[in-house]
């Protein structure tokens, strides 16, 4: 299953990850360390790829070739590396969403739900499997060392409410502005005076001189 690197997008797609897991697939994803860092520890998921920037994807997967029974990719947008990329694995099918006139994908999914949350794409994957899947949260599995280091940061300044707020997206054009940032923290302020809040990214306090 072929993952783009966006975390909230790779933690969605979990509830795949498992469901297939469960119906007694073995499940490796295709993804870059964003994503790979979001699947460490995940039981439902056999081998994690991690791709570089500018790596070679289609001579990783010849390096793949033949190992796979099928191709899971939910993906809008196709080109012709694309294409080559996952030809090269030479598996038995190949899913796809609203792809019916391109022969690499023998599998595809007649999907209209572009408005709809990106979970319902997988379960419309799953439900084109065959695969009878209820259960559709997410896993995180963090591990021990993450999870030491949240709590010793944590301890450091005890808080009675704390407030973890994440700016960015996996698009720029989806960031939040310095203005809304802004508006957002100074309203938090003064509604709740007492709540610590933490910026995820350094970068964004000091741009905005905080």
């Amino acid at each position: 299953l072929r993952q783009d690197n966006k975390i909230g997008d790779t933690l969605v797609a979990t509830l795949s990850f498992r469901a297939l897991h469960q119906a007694g697939l073995m499940v490796d994803v295709l993804t870059g360390a964003a994503g790979a860092d979001i699947l460490q520890g995940n039981p439902h998921v056999h081998h994690i790829h991690v791709f570089d920037a500018g790596e070679d994807l289609v001579r990783m997967a010849q390096s793949l070739r033949g190992q796979y029974d099928c191709i899971i990719d939910l993906g809008d947008f196709i080109d012709g590396q694309h294409i080559r990329f996952i030809r090269a694995f030479e598996a038995h099918h190949v899913l796809g969403i609203n792809k019916p006139d391109i022969a690499l994908y023998n599998l595809s999914i007649d999907y209209q739900g572009y408005g709809q949350h990106i979970s319902r794409r997988h379960q419309a994957m799953l439900h084109r499997l065959e695969i009878d899947a209820t259960d559709f949260h997410y896993d995180l599995f963090i591990p021990a060392a993450a999870q030491q280091a949240a709590v010793h940061f944590m301890a450091k300044k005890p808080a009675p409410r704390r407030l973890i707020f994440n700016t960015h997206t996996a698009m720029s054009d989806k960031d939040l502005s310095a203005s809304q940032i802004l508006f957002l923290l100074e309203l938090i302020h003064r509604q709740q005076p007492e709540t610590d809040i933490v910026l995820l990214q350094a970068r964004v306090a000091e741009q905005l001189q905080l």
